[in-house]
């Protein structure tokens, strides 16, 4: 059994939510029967008044406290920005935006403390929401991912997730720029138990196509070398074939055989093969970018400030 909790959820154009969300986190937290609780909301540079509605609900609670980043850094920052100031025995992180629902803190917490071994329960969609595309690419780039990865990360996994502090300070110590959060919720280790959740799809997202791509992209080359490995042995099997060709075509000059090349074809062997190095150059180049990035070792976040009601009696 534990007696305080901390709970960390992030805030960008959360207006429509936040203050039903606090509700119904905090009547749940009363429920359970926390002694000890902190609700730490941070501001990812939300261009709302999403900021200024969580200071006043701050103002109302004690036990809220909002950070406010400099800059929206991204979901991923702002949500370890949340977990490097929780403080209690467990911490519970979920989005703001009622898709993840706060009751569901009861069935996260008995999960938790069914088992003294568990040390993370994290939640799993168990179907995808959206339209038929987002559905399809979903699916292609989940079995493409399973093919390159060089570790077995579990699918559909959602932000939603209660976690024992020790998991959260080493979950900290990572401090990748550019990376797949599934993916680092899961290297971390400790033993993790999944729960199958029920997520609510409010019709739209702030979290477009260009953001999707990017993600999948940071997935890719965040947990797999085996692109740079494909490279080389595409380029030793191009090389082979290259090679056979030339024999083929010196062995048919000797025994005098006259054939002529067409233009097409050999624009087009150009155009292909000019392709395929460009191609593989702007994979390494991938790599290459993420080692740049990393190495510059900028911080994953800036804190402007953080509100507590304390600090404005």
């Amino acid at each position: 059994m534990f007696t305080s909790i901390s709970v960390v959820s992030t805030l960008y154009y959360s207006v429509p939510h936040l203050e039903e969300f606090c509700q119904r986190i905090v009547s749940q937290i009363i429920k359970l029967g926390f002694i000890n609780y902190e609700i730490i909301l941070v501001n990812d540079g939300s261009p709302d008044k999403s900021g200024q509605i969580a200071n006043e609900i701050a103002d109302n609670d004690s036990n809220v406290s909002v950070i406010h980043l400099s800059r929206n850094f991204g979901q991923y920052n702002a949500v370890f920005a949340g977990l490097s100031k929780a403080r209690y025995e467990i911490v519970f992180v979920l989005d703001c935006d009622l898709e993840e629902m706060p009751e569901n803190l009861e069935q996260f917490y008995h999960k938790l403390i069914e088992n003294p071994d568990y040390d993370v329960i994290y939640g799993v969609v168990g179907s995808r929401k959206g339209g038929l595309v987002k559905k399809v690419f979903g699916n292609v780039f989940s079995s493409f991912f399973d093919l390159i990865n060089d570790f077995n990360i579990p699918k559909d996994q959602a932000w939603i997730r209660l976690m024992r502090k020790q998991y959260v300070e080493s979950l900290l110590k990572f401090n990748e720029t550019e990376t797949f959060p599934a993916g680092l919720f899961f290297i971390t280790g400790y033993n993790q138990q999944p729960l199958l959740i029920q997520k609510k799809y409010k019709g739209y997202t702030t979290y477009n196509l260009s953001k999707r791509l990017t993600s999948g992209l940071n997935a890719i080359v965040s947990f797999s070398s085996k692109p740079l490995v494909f490279i080389g042995i595409f380029g030793f099997i191009i090389s082979f074939a290259a090679l056979i060709s030339l024999i083929f075509l010196l062995l048919l000059h000797l025994y005098g055989v006259n054939f002529q090349l067409g233009w097409l074809s050999v624009v087009g062997s150009i155009w292909l093969v000019g392709g395929i190095i460009i191609f593989c150059i702007g994979i390494i180049g991938l790599y290459i970018s993420k080692i740049f990035n990393q190495i510059k070792n900028r911080p994953l976040f800036i804190i402007k400030n953080i509100y507590e009601k304390e600090l404005h009696r």
